[in-house]
């Protein structure tokens, strides 16, 4: 892991929000100096007047004008409710990013595979991979009962991409599209990834092939 990024702080300044599908929304910043950001990695907010750190997965790329993070409005949460009560020039603090669910040195096969909000670090790291004309082979398998977010972005971007409604069709896809030298990127809820990684173990992936990003609090 980056541990370094726990030691950088950048203040962020609110420019807007979009929505994107149902209760989903992405908000955009604009940093006070520029982000030492890698693609895929995920930033912890701190949100003037409330406690503790919140973690967002980056659904920007460095080479983006905005940081941007995508997710559900939900009023039950407090941190949501924040998010969604923003006026353009507020600010908050990110500090980080961090993690190394990001492009591997020397690495050139990727299978992504996202349950619902998870496809947020993913968005990040096709437009990454586009931007900087990286030599990698990119499947997408997106899972999702309503919409799939980013779809049209997502599905221009990758190599390939399936865009499954259900777990029976998603589970066919991820052995359909098995190749043992790629490395396999998990991204959703903490039980999606669990499940996902014994499947893949199933059918003969190794535990140094998988990296996971759970979505705590999906």
């Amino acid at each position: 892991m980056h541990i370094i990024g726990f030691l950088r702080a950048t203040k962020l300044t609110f420019v807007k929000k979009q929505p994107e599908a149902g209760d989903v929304y992405t908000f955009f910043f604009s940093p006070a100096q520029p982000l030492k950001h890698i693609a895929g990695q995920h930033g912890l907010f701190v949100l003037p007047g409330l406690r503790g750190l919140h973690i967002f997965s980056l659904s920007s790329a460095p080479e983006e004008r905005y940081v941007s993070l995508t997710t559900h409005v939900r009023p039950q949460s407090r941190y949501k409710r924040f998010l969604a009560g923003l006026q353009p020039g507020d600010h908050l603090t990110l500090w980080g990013p961090v993690l190394d669910f990001i492009f591997q040195k020397n690495a050139t096969d990727y299978i992504f595979v996202a349950q619902g909000i998870g496809i947020t670090p993913f968005r990040s790291l096709l437009v990454h991979a586009s931007d900087a004309k990286l030599p990698v082979s990119t499947t997408l398998i997106h899972v999702d009962s309503s919409s799939h977010l980013f779809q049209e972005l997502t599905h221009q971007l990758a190599s390939r991409a399936y865009y499954p409604a259900d777990a029976d069709a998603f589970t066919k896809l991820v052995g359909e599209t098995l190749t043992p030298r790629a490395l396999y990127y998990l991204s959703g809820s903490p039980k999606f990834v669990r499940a996902t990684k014994r499947t893949l173990r199933s059918l003969g992936v190794k535990r140094s092939h998988t990296r996971s990003d759970s979505f705590l609090g999906y």
